[in-house]
């Protein structure tokens, strides 16, 4: 089943709709939810390999550290489950990933 809304996702070293970092450069992403009880996170990242989970910290919120491998626009898939195994909508986060010097 899926639960209305969908998660936020921020970073600061690569803000949405931005270009910042650069291919190589980490970022922290961390991801948040309105829904009650969320036990995990399910993303896609950047480079549109397999879907990865993170378990939710006990406030609901989690972060992880992902490296764009290369430059331009890039977006991140990020859905929240909760402890009754319902899914959230689909939430994005489109990055610019700055060409290197």
């Amino acid at each position: 089943m899926v639960n209305d809304g969908w998660p936020s996702v921020s970073s600061a070293e690569y803000p949405e709709f931005q270009s910042a970092g650069g291919p190589g450069m980490p970022g922290t992403f961390h991801f948040a939810s309105a829904t009650a009880n969320v036990t995990e996170y399910r993303y896609v990242p950047f480079d549109g390999g397999p879907e990865r989970t993170v378990a939710a910290a006990p406030d609901g919120t989690a972060a992880v550290t992902l490296t764009p491998d290369r430059p331009g626009p890039q977006t991140l898939l990020v859905v929240a489950v909760n402890g009754d195994g319902l899914v959230s909508g689909q939430g994005d986060y489109t990055i610019d990933v700055a060409s290197g010097s």
